[in-house]
């Protein structure tokens, strides 16, 4: 509903920017003592504490009428920037980014 809204009001050919937790990131502990070690299935429902997977992401945008142009897995800086950092970024995409752009009017 959320992106059916936001293709109401951006106007034609307008870009819709997206910065989201990497649906990955969401099934490890970054701050248990393994912070590598998958804590849960991708598959169990209650995997994720409410995150969305990446193709339930772009179907909901091609639903809503915006076509996906680009997706990006950022890497980390180097070293602690923030009191957010872990070791797990490293190796685990914490964010990723998608740009969609409305079609139709």
């Amino acid at each position: 509903r959320v992106f059916r809204q936001v293709h109401r009001v951006l106007r034609p050919e307008c870009s819709l920017l997206l910065s989201l937790p990497h649906p990955a990131w969401a099934l490890i502990e970054p701050a248990s003592p393994d912070p590598l070690r998958i804590d849960h299935s991708w598959f169990d429902p209650d995997r994720t504490n409410g995150a969305r997977g990446f193709a339930e992401l772009v179907g909901g945008l091609h639903r809503a009428n915006f076509r996906v142009e680009n997706v990006l897995e950022p890497a980390p800086a180097q070293g602690p920037r923030s009191p957010f950092w872990s070791e797990a970024m490293r190796h685990v995409p914490a964010t990723i980014i998608v740009r969609a752009r409305k079609q139709g009017i």
